[in-house]
């Protein structure tokens, strides 16, 4: 592609062809390398109520675009490319966005990233005298946290006239003997017949506040090892 007199176009046979503006749209599209751009963090899933440092990272390579703005969580981050912002004692979910403005006007869409505060599960085991375990974060320290985004935990259990507990997210889990494949019964927390019971308890977070999630507890105590798997 050439000008010729003012022209843009190609010579044929000593003649100007001159392209048309869908022309020149197409081949423009050919070889344009438009902007790239990434924004991530380095936790994705944290615990609630426990305060976590978050760093968020950005990339921008503005390759045949012209760069107007980049916003990062609404501050001008224009002089900083490629960067990063840490985010101190975070309790909660936390979403940051990315904004780029380009002076040809084809602006790319923003894009987000987000540290998820997950609500803390537990895996144990309690005595036979004991009907539950205790609340507390100090209670809940005896046991097995687990911080993910859903409720599929598997575990082997040793009892010894004990009882095996979960505390969960999710009010209707199932259970599986991973040794037998077989499905265990779940029930009400006054149920005679079911394998695990269930009720809805309060855990207190790191921070104090709350959540009510769901205990599941063999209905009784066992001597045993008990490989399972919730979900």
């Amino acid at each position: 592609m050439h000008t010729y007199g003012g022209k843009t176009g190609v010579s044929v046979g000593g003649d100007v062809k001159e392209f048309t503006d869908q022309q020149r749209t197409r081949l423009i599209a050919l070889v344009y390398d438009g902007l790239d751009r990434s924004l991530s963090n380095d936790t994705n899933n944290f615990e609630k109520g426990k305060a976590t440092n978050i760093t968020f990272n950005w990339n921008i390579q503005a390759d045949d675009d012209i760069i107007s703005t980049v916003l990062f969580d609404g501050v001008d981050k224009s002089a900083n490319l490629i960067g990063n912002q840490v985010f101190n004692g975070v309790v909660a979910t936390i979403t940051k966005m990315l904004a780029i403005t380009v002076q040809s006007g084809n602006n790319p869409a923003n894009i987000s990233s987000t540290a998820y505060a997950r609500v803390p599960q537990f895996t144990g085991k309690i005595a036979s005298g004991e009907a539950e375990p205790v609340y507390t974060q100090v209670g809940l320290l005896a046991y097995s946290k687990v911080i993910q985004s859903n409720s599929t935990i598997s575990k082997t259990f040793v009892l010894a006239n004990e009882y095996a507990f979960f505390i969960v997210n999710n009010a209707n889990s199932i259970f599986t003997d991973l040794d037998t494949n077989f499905g265990l019964s779940v029930g009400d927390w006054n149920s005679e017949t079911a394998f695990f019971i269930k009720k809805t308890v309060t855990i207190y977070l790191a921070d104090g506040t709350t959540e009510i999630v769901m205990l599941y507890r063999t209905r009784q105590p066992k001597t045993q090892t008990l490989n399972v798997k919730i979900n």
